[in-house]
């Protein structure tokens, strides 16, 4: 396994822990939370010199550019990512 897929498979499943410990979200969305990190993620590595909010901003721009994608899953992904994002923090200092 390359190096960036042992990176993503560290990141999926240390988000999949917290997410579980921490009780932060039903069973059946933590998968979509999951990926949406992931996402956010490489994105903002592609993307660097931006702030989190400058940054989540280019990606939900981006997102929703696709053909299909609704205006609530645009606001459910960015309401789900600063929440992981703040609780992951919080999380982690505890």
């Amino acid at each position: 396994m390359s190096c960036e897929g042992m990176r993503r498979q560290k990141v999926l499943a240390e988000s999949r822990t917290f997410l579980r410990d921490k009780d932060l979200a039903p069973l059946d969305q933590q998968p979509h939370l999951v990926r949406s990190r992931w996402r956010i993620l490489t994105f903002a590595h592609a993307h660097g010199g931006y702030s989190f909010e400058q940054t989540l901003d280019l990606f939900l721009s981006a997102v929703g550019q696709r053909v299909g994608t609704k205006p609530w899953q645009i606001q459910q992904m960015a309401d789900a990512v600063r929440i992981h994002r703040y609780q992951y923090q919080r999380g982690s200092a505890d």
